[in-house]
C-alpha cells in the first residue's frame, strides 16, 4: 500500500468510526484492529502530526503532513502577512511558490487573490500540498519541480517566491549556503521573473 492510499484509508476510517481513543497505546491498538500493521504505525504517526498541527493550521485533522514539512511550514499569520505584501507587489502577476512544502504559503497567496503555481522537488511534499490546498478549498496548480529549474516557460509576468529549508536536522541554520536550496545557487533562477520574494 502506498502512503497516499494509506492516508486516504485512515481518513475513511475516521469518517466511519469516528475519532480514535485517547492515549498512545489505546490508539495504536485501535488502529491495528482496522489497518494492516505497517499502515497502522504510519497512521499513528500522521495522527500525532495532525495533533501538533491543530494550533497551527485550520482543518488540521484532514491535512497530509510530514515531520519535516510541519517543522518547516510557515505559521499562518506570517504567511498571510507575506501574502498581502506579495499581492501588492504582484499586481495581477502569476506567483510561483517554488518551495511550497505542505502548501501553507501557497494557500496564503491564493487567499490573497493571487494566481499561484506551487512547486516542490519532493514528490511527497507536492502530494501533501495538492491535498492540503484542496482541504482548504483553495485553487492552485501544484507540480513537482526543482527551484533551480522553475516549471514556467514564460516567466516575464511571474513573481518568484523562494523560502528555503533552514532546519534540515531540526536546528535552525543561519548560513545561506547550507540552506536547501542553497542561497547562492538559487539566486541564479531569478532571471526572467518580474522579481523574487
Amino acid at each position: 500500500m502506498n502512503p497516499e492510499s494509506e492516508t486516504a484509508a485512515l481518513d475513511r476510517l475516521l469518517e466511519t468510526e469516528g475519532a480514535p481513543p485517547e492515549g498512545e497505546f489505546a490508539r495504536a491498538a485501535w488502529l491495528r484492529r482496522h489497518l494492516p500493521p505497517e499502515a497502522a504505525a504510519r497512521a499513528a504517526g500522521l495522527l500525532a502530526l495532525r495533533e501538533r498541527a491543530r494550533g497551527k493550521f485550520e482543518r488540521a485533522e484532514r491535512l497530509w503532513l510530514t515531520p519535516h514539512g510541519l517543522e518547516q511550514a510557515t505559521r499562518p499569520e506570517v504567511a498571510a502577512a507575506r501574502a498581502r505584501r506579495i499581492a501588492e507587489l504582484a499586481r495581477g502577476a502569476l506567483v510561483l511558490d517554488a518551495t511550497c512544502g505542505l502548501g501553507a504559503d501557497a494557500g496564503a497567496l491564493a487567499r490573497a487573490g493571487l494566481a499561484v503555481v506551487a512547486a516542490d522537488r519532493d514528490p511527497e511534499a507536492a502530494r501533501c500540498a495538492r491535498h492540503n490546498l484542496a482541504v482548504w478549498g483553495l485553487e492552485a496548480s501544484v507540480v513537482r519541480a526543482d527551484v533551480l529549474r522553475p516549471p514556467l516557460r514564460e516567466r516575464g509576468e511571474a513573481l518568484l517566491v523562494v523560502d528555503p529549508s533552514r532546519r534540515p536536522d531540526g536546528r535552525r541554520i543561519l548560513a545561506p549556503e547550507a540552506w536547501s536550496p542553497a542561497w547562492p545557487p538559487s539566486r541564479g533562477c531569478w532571471a526572467g521573473f518580474v522579481g523574487p520574494v
